[in-house]
């Protein structure tokens, strides 16, 4: 009996061989492209790594550089930052960012923060405390309302949102009332907001005299991890609890939220909460 193995069989293992191959290289997340130091001297490299201080760039004949990040151009230099900051992301942000590049939208990230350094100092964009207070411990930011405030602890960034943007975090309520999203404009203050309490999650549009809102109904455990995005689109603001009971979007579309975001913050009442993995990104090229 001929127990050779058919050429179709040979070509069918061949072609499992060869994607199992390629699932073991190596993925650059960067593409050959031109890179400018503060001179203007130009030079054509695929981004290998970035440091706090340097990049790493390999040029076409596969020789490496290291060059300081204070050498680059501005533009290069945000690049890189900002190519590091998608690179460290979250599993769960990045399936986000996937679906509106599988919509075909470009995304540009403007923050992770995955809170691992320990100080608040060092974040980049700075994260600024306002009210209450806000610590690192274990890689989680804790935030607790300060009864001396006679507010709720908040904290966040200065950030250009526009009017087309997510952000994706994780949170525990722990012993919080609620954790608040605050998206704000210059000449408008608070636009909208999300809340997230045990018992009720609700999206509101901060209108003046009166603000609109919609809610629904939650049982939320104090303990448990939220993997929470809030998306904007003009108009229109959506609570998504990624892995809740109910994950559909909670929606809210009113004319007072179509302005433009330059900051977001995160509020927290009583507490403590523990917060992580906060990325906020850009859509760039999002129809109205």
């Amino acid at each position: 009996m001929n127990m050779a193995p058919s050429k179709s069989l040979i070509t069918l293992l061949a072609a499992i061989v060869a994607l199992l191959l390629l699932t073991l290289l190596p993925v650059s997340a960067d593409a050959l492209r031109d890179w400018t130091n503060k001179d203007g001297r130009t030079i054509k490299a695929e981004l290998l790594s970035v440091s706090e201080t340097s990049v790493t760039l390999k040029l076409d004949n596969g020789r490496r550089y290291e060059i300081p990040l204070a050498d680059l151009s501005d533009t290069d230099r945000t690049h890189a930052i900002k190519w590091q900051a998608e690179l460290a992301i979250s599993p769960e942000a990045k399936k986000v960012l996937a679906q509106y590049r599988e919509d075909e939208h470009t995304t540009e990230v403007l923050c992770h923060f995955d809170f691992e350094s320990g100080s608040l100092e060092a974040l980049e964009p700075k994260w600024s405390v306002l009210k209450g207070q806000y610590e690192v411990e274990n890689g989680v930011i804790h935030g607790l309302e300060l009864p001396a405030d006679n507010h709720v602890a908040t904290a966040g960034m200065d950030l250009p949102l526009g009017h087309h943007a997510f952000a994706y975090f994780e949170v525990e309520l722990h012993e919080a009332a609620n954790v608040i999203v605050t998206l704000n404009g210059k000449g408008r203050g608070h636009v909208c907001r999300v809340v997230i309490s045990p018992k009720l999650i609700a999206v509101q549009s901060d209108n003046k005299p009166k603000a609109v809102n919609v809610s629904r109904p939650m049982d939320l455990e104090k303990d448990e991890a939220l993997e929470v995005v809030v998306e904007l689109h003009n108009d229109t603001l959506s609570l998504i609890l990624l892995n809740a009971g109910d994950s559909e979007p909670l929606t809210l579309t009113d004319d007072f939220i179509n302005h433009p975001i330059d900051n977001i913050r995160w509020a927290v009442a009583k507490g403590p909460a523990k917060i992580d993995e906060v990325t906020v990104a850009r859509v760039v090229n999002i129809e109205p």
